[in-house]
């Protein structure tokens, strides 16, 4: 059927090494260890549109979704859920599927009789078929590949092995490249091999060994495979898989694999690989279950897209946070000792700070869509150090801080549809340094900061009177420190290395778990999973980018991935498409820089 000797390997690495890379077609985000995605997954397709028992798909980097149907036998291009087109063939039980363009659609044609046999055929837009030459075989290929060296590959299944084939050189001959043709769990066959995909960088080979229960990394150019989780696994062997039928690889070639059958999806994370989705492995058709899925692909964002082929749908799990920092726009004015306030139109308003020499009245408005930044009404009191809180009503209140040359109990609000500040009740304690928490009454709860000292008092800001009342004091004196509202109600203060929780059913404040680094200066971010993320701060005169994130269920701190720059008295905001906004800060000086985690 096809030749296999040192003379056709050499050619094939030759191949390989001489033909020059062209565009990466495969979507591989740039995520961290540290990387989440909602446990619930969203149905873009179901049986209606895709028919029943789909197996494979495709989403280049513009997210256009190809997928066949194996019982109309077209192909079906689909874009945010919306069908956009439909390529008509004669298709009969298509497996398999990879998209180079419109013009270069490669699938399954082995039951196409135009192809007079051919197992793989290209597609162009307009319904041209051209069979790959020497793809005349017995059985169908159950995925392939197509290195971005125009190789392409096939997973044989039925016969244990996975064979490529130029697509430059018709004439060369097809070539084993793992497997022996004969079934086995030894490290150098298989056992009816589903997924595979191949590392651009490296041009290594990764296969989804089903009946194996095993991933197999086969490196270039060699024919013994190592077992990189699963069955045999040397470095994680007590990981067990139930027929995985897909593997992909993130831009830093870490793994997801679809455990298909235990209706899971896992991930290679920061101590080896664990469970992401549908962690029970029980089958079923809920939001967050599956029922053996068989493959999975990002799109250009990072998220994750799933076909569950029991169900007959494909799922789409939303990616939360990638765990990676970027630079967007800078703020017009230099700003440190500032606040930053997401507004109910998603934009963030950024109020006063100092520019290293002094207090500002200043507000702006960052809009995330465009990453630009445009200056908006001045505060009526030129304020750092100080406290800003979005209340119920959209308004933004402003609390205390220091002018520059004293502290201040002045509070003020700020309307969104006119862009103007107004001034408020003032506060019992003249404070900077403070915390400002909505309550989930609509009351506001400041507690701590400096007047000739840290504070350990706390005061409640009532916005239908303007009045504010003092409530419990708390079990450490702070300033600097950060206070969040959990999911609970409840609020988490957090400074040095001490950590305590208000009830403001009762008023009463209780420690809990301490952080793994003492820090000042800080912020402090409730998630959408209900963690608290903890970034820099200063550590007795430290400048920190460390980052930790807190378990409230448990009170236990876990360290995360480190910002890309050293910043205290700076501002973080969690943006509606779930990124956290990072703004200015100090390291010794002032800085406008701006990242997104």
């Amino acid at each position: 059927m096809f030749l296999f000797n040192k003379l056709n390997l050499f050619l094939f690495l030759f191949l390989i090494l001489i033909i020059e890379i062209s565009g990466i077609s495969h979507n591989r985000p740039k995520l961290s260890f540290d990387a989440l995605w909602n446990e619930n997954g969203t149905t873009i397709l179901n049986e209606t549109l895709i028919g029943s028992d789909p197996l494979d798909f495709f989403i280049d980097q513009n997210n256009t979704v190809y997928i066949p149907n194996r019982h109309t036998g077209d192909i079906l291009l689909f874009s945010q859920g919306n069908l956009t087109q439909t390529i008509r063939l004669n298709l009969t039980n298509s497996s398999t599927i990879f998209v180079q363009n419109i013009d270069e659609i490669y699938l399954d044609t082995f039951y196409l009789i135009q192809t007079g046999g051919g197992v793989i055929s290209k597609i162009t837009s307009n319904l041209t078929i051209y069979p790959i030459s020497r793809m005349n075989l017995c059985h169908q290929c159950f995925d392939i590949f197509i290195h971005n060296n125009d190789l392409l590959y096939c997973s044989f299944t039925e016969r244990h092995q996975i064979i490529a084939k130029s697509l430059i050189h018709p004439s060369y001959p097809l070539v084993m490249v793992a497997g022996t043709g004969q079934p086995g769990s030894t490290s150098t066959t298989l056992r009816y091999p589903h997924g595979i995909f191949i590392d651009n960088s490296t041009s290594d080979l990764y296969v989804a060994d089903c009946e194996n229960n095993r991933i197999q990394k086969f490196e270039f150019g060699k024919l013994i495979g190592i077992t990189i989780v699963g069955n045999q696994s040397l470095s994680n062997f007590t990981f067990d898989l139930n027929c995985p039928t897909s593997i992909i690889l993130d831009f830093d070639g870490n793994f997801f694999v679809v455990d298909s059958g235990n209706h899971r999806m896992i991930r290679q994370g920061r101590n080896g690989f664990d469970c992401f989705v549908n962690c029970d492995r029980t089958s079923g058709s809920s939001s967050s279950q599956l029922n053996s899925p068989w493959t999975l692909n990002f799109d250009n964002e990072g998220n994750l897209y799933v076909i569950d082929r029991r169900n007959n749908r494909m799922q789409k799990f939303k990616l939360i946070h990638s765990g990676y920092w970027t630079t967007t726009g800078n703020t017009n004015v230099v700003r440190c000792w500032h606040t930053a306030s997401i507004l109910s139109n998603g934009n963030v308003l950024v109020t006063g700070g100092d520019d290293g020499g002094s207090a500002h009245s200043s507000t702006e408005l960052y809009d995330p869509s465009t990453g630009i930044w445009i200056l908006t009404g001045s505060m009526n009191v030129p304020r750092r150090y100080h406290v800003a809180s979005l209340l119920f009503n959209g308004s933004v209140l402003v609390t205390g801080g220091s002018n520059g040359f004293s502290y201040v109990s002045s509070t003020e609000l700020y309307d969104p549809s006119t862009g103007i500040w107004t001034l408020t009740g003032s506060m019992n304690a003249v404070r900077h340094a403070h915390t400002a928490s909505l309550l989930l009454n609509g009351t506001i709860l400041v507690t701590g900061g400096w007047n000739s000292g840290p504070l350990n008092s706390a005061e409640l800001y009532d916005p239908s009177t303007g009045i504010w009342t003092p409530t419990g004091n708390m079990n450490v004196a702070r300033s600097g420190h950060t206070a969040s509202t959990l999911s609970n109600g409840t609020i988490l203060v957090i400074s040095g290395s001490s950590v305590e929780l208000y009830d403001p059913s009762a008023g009463i404040w209780t420690l809990t778990g301490s952080m793994n680094a003492a820090r000042s200066g800080h912020t402090a971010s409730v998630l959408s999973n209900g963690k608290v993320l903890v970034t820099g701060g200063d550590n007795s005169g430290n400048v920190l980018n460390s980052s930790e994130l807190y378990d409230p269920p448990t009170g236990i701190w876990t360290l995360t991935g480190n910002m890309n720059f050293l910043r205290r008295s700076y501002t973080t905001s969690i943006l509606s498409n779930g990124k956290i906004l990072v703004t200015g800060g100090y390291d010794g000086n002032c800085h406008k820089n701006a990242g997104l985690y």
